[in-house]
């Protein structure tokens, strides 16, 4: 199910999981940051996954709709499935190749974690939404050094987000490393 697009439109609803208000402060946000970045970031709300993983389904919207310019692979999709159940409820950012530098996985994970998940928990999509927005416009300001009205989360907490990035090592390099000292030790008898 491809939303109808629409121009200066950038967030759209099909669930009726947002309040008007805070749909249309999204919607300002997302059309500055077009406005002064180029980069496109769409906010979908979906009732049926159509028997597709989350991932599958966010990246064939990605790509049907053709998020980002072109020449630049600078698109973003926060697509958010809301079902009965609440247990079976998803959100995933489908980000380009182009954002893919500074809003890697492991970003996108924490954001979500951050932002989104605390406020899903007590059903609270209009704030689980507009800060997960914030957060993800706030990444890209940084990356543009641009300033983006609509976001109240500071520029510590965005930082933030980056710095566990910039420290973090990812663990198949540390798996590596035990399995390399283990066999070091093992056929050297020991000796360093």
């Amino acid at each position: 199910e491809i939303p109808d697009l629409k121009k200066h439109i950038y967030v759209y609803d099909q669930e009726n999981i947002i309040n008007d208000n805070v749909e249309n402060s999204i919607n300002k946000m997302l059309e500055e940051v077009e406005e002064k970045t180029t980069s496109e970031f769409f906010v979908v709300t979906i009732n049926s996954l159509n028997g597709k993983t989350i991932e599958s389904y966010a990246n064939d919207m990605f790509n049907d709709i053709g998020i980002g310019k072109e020449e630049e692979d600078n698109g973003l999709l926060l697509l958010i499935y809301k079902d009965k159940d609440p247990e079976e409820s998803k959100v995933r950012i489908e980000v380009g190749m182009g954002f893919e530098g500074f809003i890697t996985d492991s970003i996108s994970g924490r954001v979500l974690d951050d932002y989104f998940v605390p406020y899903r928990e007590k059903n609270d999509y209009d704030n689980a939404t507009s800060y997960t927005t914030q957060a993800l416009v706030g990444l890209i300001a940084k990356e543009y050094d641009v300033g983006i009205s609509g976001v109240t989360i500071e520029d510590e907490k965005i930082e933030e987000l980056q710095e566990d990035e910039e420290f973090s090592i990812p663990w198949p390099v540390i798996a590596a490393i035990i399995v390399l000292v283990i066999l070091d030790f093992i056929f050297n008898d020991g000796n360093i």
